[in-house]
């Protein structure tokens, strides 16, 4: 079905061997960048000027003759891009721009849900927010955005909605570093609620004739993200598709001890000092715990907690630790002996490098005699 096409309004005046033509167009709408608006009535007249000889006749008026601006459904949704989140994040955002390139104000129903295959796991959608505005306006984060509820009621041309769909993250124990999770938008094309075409919040139909007198709907949208069920092209849906990726800390640790001096007598508490080898566990030598902390992932680890409590056959030396950033260590008085809680070596707040960097905490401590 072809678009009735519109002539911007104006007279035009042709005279040929004493007969003259007038027409006018007359149109009560603005323009849009996707068009004249739906359902504007075009109406033409035309006048009839001659003469016979060098006398005037009557001027003839023609009979006028109107049409319908015809509408045009068509919208497009676009993103800010994929998002990066740590496992059992909550809130996290998803961002669609939702517009109406079509030349009438329509409604839109919204469906957002994780693709079936092709990525590693599943988002919980938790809601759906939007506010429109001017298309060519930025998104603004602080934006007051109306929840979702079951239809968008009155899009104009030339404006557009953000979207913003929450999602919450699966917790570490179901995801990995650089796991995939793909979510899709689809909008659906209704009648506006304040619609003078159809029943508010009605599906738009394609019209399957071509009436001048009658405002067809005509269906000019693409087909979104690829082919597929959910979308096609001139259906007056469209289908986007974003990923949630994960950037995750990989943590592995170990604990080991050595005897550092077999004579504890001097030097147990000074970190790194020189070890001596070969030496046995008995009463009074100095042992060395290295918890090492590895941090293979893409991402940073933070407010990271290590909590070691001394068993009572020991006496605590030292502690240090290294390539920790912002940590803080709490640790008993050198030469403490260990009967229980007062034992405790504790970091706190510590960050780890992501792409392999290794913490560590190192503890001296001598075993009682």
């Amino acid at each position: 079905m072809n678009i009735k096409k519109i002539l911007n309004c104006g007279a035009v005046v042709k005279c040929a061997r004493g007969v003259c033509l007038s027409g006018a167009f007359l149109s009560s709408t603005a323009a849009y960048a996707a068009g004249t608006v739906a359902d504007t009535t075009v109406t033409n007249t035309f006048t009839l000027d001659y003469s016979i000889g060098s006398t005037a006749q009557t001027t003839i008026n023609g009979a006028a003759v109107t049409f319908k601006v015809d509408r045009v459904i068509d919208l497009t949704i676009s993103s800010l891009g994929e998002k990066d989140v740590p496992p059992s994040a909550t809130g996290q955002k998803i961002v669609f721009l939702l517009t109406n390139t079509g030349n009438f104000p329509q409604g839109y129903s919204l469906v957002a849900a994780n693709l079936t295959s092709g990525d590693q796991f599943d988002v919980a959608v938790t809601g759906i927010k939007y506010y429109s505005q001017t298309v060519g306006q930025g998104y603004d984060q602080n934006a007051v955005a109306a929840d979702y509820s079951g239809e968008i009621g009155n899009i104009n041309p030339d404006e557009a909605v953000w979207v913003i769909v929450h999602g919450t993250i699966p917790n570490a124990a179901s995801v990995s570093d650089s796991d995939k999770a793909t979510i899709s938008l689809l909008a659906t094309t209704l009648e506006s609620a304040t619609s003078t075409l159809g029943s508010p919040a009605a599906v738009v139909v394609a019209s399957t004739s071509n009436d001048m007198n009658v405002t067809d709907n005509v269906f000019a949208d693409g087909d979104g993200d690829g082919a597929g069920t959910a979308d096609a092209v001139t259906d007056g849906k469209y289908y986007h598709i974003e990923s949630y990726n994960i950037t995750s800390p990989n943590i592995t640790t170990t604990k080991v001890v050595s005897v550092f001096k077999q004579d504890g007598s001097s030097g147990c508490e000074t970190i790194p000092g020189t070890a001596v080898s070969s030496g046995f566990a008995i009463p009074g030598a100095c042992i060395e715990y290295v918890i090492t902390v590895v941090n293979g992932g893409s991402i940073d680890a933070d407010s990271i907690v290590i909590v070691d409590q001394l068993r009572t056959e020991l006496i605590f030396m030292a502690a240090s630790t290294s390539n920790f950033t912002n940590v803080t260590l709490v640790k008993p008085d050198q030469d403490t002996a260990c009967t229980g809680s007062n034992c405790e070596v504790k970091i706190t707040g510590a960050t780890l490098a992501s792409g392999g960097a290794d913490g560590k905490l190192i503890i001296r401590a001598k075993i009682k005699n």
